[in-house]
């Protein structure tokens, strides 16, 4: 079997119309050695056909196929398995890459073998452009506050704890592979926010972490239709799953757990804000006893920590929701 630079792995339903455009566009990464490692998750469609054609199972392509529809977090897992590369990106077949960036985002990665993860930047291409291209505001102040005036810099965890607020997006990481194989990194198994899991365990088992301004992936976002984005149903309570997994793995690491506690609900508070917002109004009453369940769950001394020194008002935050209920 080929030892690849670089494993792709993608999740795919129903995505006839993408999957070739998105393998030729990856193509210029070619010369590198590249292994495509697309799952697919129950088509209907004519894409399990299409990836037989163009995919390279000589080499070391791999095309897995569910018997059953199961969600993009568990067709990463399964990719994952697959994968042979020095390094993992895990991609969306609906975005556009961009292979220069990644070259670039590779060589920085080869230039030092301490670090263990890339978080690079990304543009959104929308049909509504009035929104905008640009990365979120966070984000945005987050790369700022870590680069300044620098292209890309090298941090621990420990030092730029910030970098766990970076939105949880996949594809614009490309991870170490050995470093996460012997961790065991996996995406949650939930239909909303698997991708939560991956962000936390990619970053808290990072020895050092290249934060580059590298536009590797233009995210492609439809004011209507398929994004997880716009969901408004009961999926978008899955969002309690998610954030208790990663609470659950943060449990078995105690240090861990209170090294960055104040992060995590953060994060939390943040994402519950955000996901409440985009809930039909009739599942308030039902998104506040989770969020209840879930705060209910913080370490009595983490609390006393947060509110006391890390950050008040966060803890402020907390303590209000309780009272308001």
């Amino acid at each position: 079997m080929n030892t690849s630079l670089l494993s792709i792995v993608i999740p795919v339903f129903n995505g006839a119309e993408y999957v070739e455009n998105l393998h030729q566009e990856f193509a210029e990464l070619l010369p590198l050695g590249v292994q495509f490692v697309f799952v697919d998750d129950c088509s209907t469609d004519d894409t399990v056909n299409i990836l037989e054609r163009i995919l390279d199972f000589k080499s070391n392509d791999v095309l897995i196929k569910l018997p059953k529809n199961a969600g993009a977090g568990h067709c990463r897992n399964c990719g994952w398995e697959k994968v042979t590369g020095k390094y993992t990106i895990f991609f969306d077949v609906d975005d556009r890459p961009h292979p220069a960036a990644i070259r670039s985002a590779l060589d920085k990665l080869e230039a030092n073998e301490k670090a263990d993860v890339a978080i690079c930047s990304y543009i959104y291409e929308r049909d509504t452009p009035d929104l905008g291209s640009e990365m979120n505001k966070e984000d945005i102040r987050i790369f700022n506050k870590s680069l300044g005036k620098n292209e890309s810099s090298t941090f621990t965890l420990e030092g730029n704890s910030l970098l766990l607020l970076i939105t949880n997006y996949p594809w614009n990481k490309i991870v170490r592979t050995a470093t996460y194989k012997a961790s065991e990194i996996m995406f949650g198994s939930t239909k909303v926010n698997n991708d939560i899991l991956g962000h936390w365990t990619t970053l808290l088992m990072a020895k050092e972490i290249i934060i580059s301004r590298d536009v590797i992936c233009s995210h492609i976002v439809k004011s209507s239709g398929g994004n997880i984005t716009n969901h408004r149903n009961e999926t978008r309570l899955e969002v309690f799953s998610a954030l208790n997994q990663v609470y659950d793995f943060l449990i078995n690491f105690p240090h861990m757990r209170r090294r960055y506690c104040h992060i995590y609900w953060e994060f939390a508070m943040r994402l519950l804000s955000w996901s409440k917002s985009r809930v039909d109004k009739k599942m308030h009453r039902r998104f506040d006893e989770l969020t209840t369940q879930l705060l209910s769950r913080i370490d009595l001394e983490d609390f006393v920590l947060i509110q006391s020194r890390r950050a008040p008002g966060l803890g402020n935050k907390i303590k209000d929701h309780f009272y308001r209920g």
